[in-house]
């Protein structure tokens, strides 16, 4: 999304020289990284709503929400964590059963876990709905011209047709996972710097782009844990209306 973002504010389909990763609020020391950044700034973040940057929300600079359904967002931070090993030795070593009953349904959360996280972006785009755009990873795959149009109607940038198509086929999964090997990057090396500072283990470098498909979470979940995953998100989503796509039409 980073890249169709950027592609739309410059008008041509053509790859920033830096590395998404080294644009990310969590990859940052302090906020004059973020100052020092060419305008206007696109930014990466997984922090919660309420700790985005203050000035972001008083000046209500605009926020693109990337939102994919829940099951495959499970198995894509699961796969995550075995490769970076971010949170402790026996990360490569954890079985899905574990991740899915410590960290999905269980008390051991990242960023206030995505409960909580899709409740706060929820409420808060009620409140804002003119500078905060939702846009479901299912539609872009399904619809990715029409979607590229409406996030460059938010964003109030021109976007033609043929950018719209020349942006859809930079930025295809498989195009960016051969780019993503030869942008530069220093997000490993910061991010290993503050997790030094926090006593936490060193990451390794994790895989990005694996396979981005819908649906893959089928090949992960049991009936039973398909189960209780849907009895959980009943009960910790109840009265938020989200459309969310398991599987692409046939």
């Amino acid at each position: 999304m980073w890249e169709i973002i950027n592609m739309i504010i410059q008008g041509k389909a053509e790859y920033r020289k830096e590395n998404k990763n080294v644009l990310m609020l969590e990859a940052m020391y302090d906020t004059d990284e973020i100052i020092s950044e060419r305008s206007p700034r696109i930014l990466n973040t997984h922090v919660p709503y309420r700790w985005l940057p203050r000035k972001l929300v008083i000046n209500r600079g605009k926020i693109i929400h990337g939102l994919r359904n829940p099951k495959d967002v499970s198995v894509s931070l699961y796969n995550h964590m075995k490769t970076s090993g971010e949170i402790g030795e026996g990360t490569k070593d954890m079985t899905w059963e574990q991740f899915l009953e410590n960290m999905v349904l269980g008390d051991v959360i990242l960023y206030d876990g995505w409960f909580s996280y899709e409740r706060q972006m929820h409420k808060a785009k009620t409140a804002n709905s003119d500078v905060i755009y939702t846009l479901f990873y299912e539609k872009l795959k399904l619809h990715p011209e029409e979607e590229i149009k409406k996030l460059a109607d938010f964003l109030q940038v021109p976007c033609s047709d043929q950018l719209a198509s020349d942006i859809m086929e930079a930025c295809s999964f498989a195009k960016l996972k051969n780019v993503e090997k030869y942008l530069p990057s220093d997000f490993l090396e910061k991010i290993n710097s503050l997790q030094e500072k926090s006593g936490r283990p060193p990451m390794t470098p994790p895989v990005i782009y694996r396979k981005g498909s819908v649906g893959d979470w089928k090949n992960y979940f049991t009936v039973s844990q398909n189960e209780r995953f849907d009895s959980r998100y009943k009960e910790e989503m109840k009265g938020l209306d989200i459309d969310f796509m398991y599987e692409l039409p046939m």
